[in-house]
């Protein structure tokens, strides 16, 4: 099943009433970044380094991200996010390369490429074998061990 004109339409729709994106205005955002943070704590993750948004949406923990000093990447399946997310990296001050792609096929980016990979409320959409197939090449493009998502870190061994 495709969701990207159904999704496609959802951005279109927010971005229309001046929200800051799917998860709705930007302090509704502070959550997701608490957690982030969080995370990184207790995983100890590097504090620099390349990062992964999956599901990047309007790109707005990415850019959030990069401006803490990551090395930041955002791919999202929905063109009208992703251009909405490029709107903001052209204005920001602190850049981030952002792609339309499907995280069940990462081929654009190589082997043991980021140092950690995030998941911001996006694997939770996908089933099946879609699923392993996005465990895979998340796995594939992870260099080391971390990889964030609403929950605790999982580690790659």
């Amino acid at each position: 099943m495709d969701s990207k004109p159904t999704a496609d339409k959802g951005y279109a729709k927010l971005k229309a009433e001046g929200k800051a994106g799917w998860g709705g205005d930007e302090s509704d955002y502070d959550l997701f970044k608490l957690n982030i943070e969080r995370s990184l704590v207790r995983a100890k993750a590097p504090k620099q380094g390349r990062v992964l948004e999956l599901g990047c949406g309007a790109g707005n923990l990415t850019l959030w991200m990069a401006q803490k000093g990551y090395e930041m990447f955002g791919v999202d399946i929905t063109p009208t996010a992703i251009e909405w997310a490029k709107e903001k990296n052209s204005t920001a001050e602190f850049k981030a390369d952002f792609q339309v792609g499907d995280i069940a096929d990462l081929s654009s980016y190589g082997n043991e490429s980021f140092d950690i990979v995030i998941d911001a409320h996006c694997l939770h959409w996908i089933y099946g074998e879609g699923r392993q197939k996005s465990y895979s090449s998340i796995f594939r493009v992870l260099r080391k061990a971390y990889w964030m998502r609403s929950g605790p870190p999982v580690l790659r061994s």
